[in-house]
């Protein structure tokens, strides 16, 4: 399986230059969408300690964190 993978990988730029008949059978690798999103784990960290706020009593619920 490795193996097919491997050989059945192709890089975004090489595929745009490939035909439907060459890319047949064969998947994209690379960056498919090069855009500037925020960390997740970071959010996250935002939305707990917003919950930790208000279980506290320290903040009242506004819709945003």
């Amino acid at each position: 399986m490795l193996r097919w993978q491997k050989e059945a990988a192709v890089q975004v730029e090489k595929a745009k230059e490939m035909t439907q008949e060459q890319f047949r059978g064969k998947f994209t690798v690379g960056i498919l969408a090069g855009r500037d999103l925020p960390v997740y784990t970071q959010e996250y960290d935002k939305v707990r300690e917003a919950a930790r706020a208000m279980v506290s009593g320290r903040e009242k619920p506004n819709g945003k964190i």
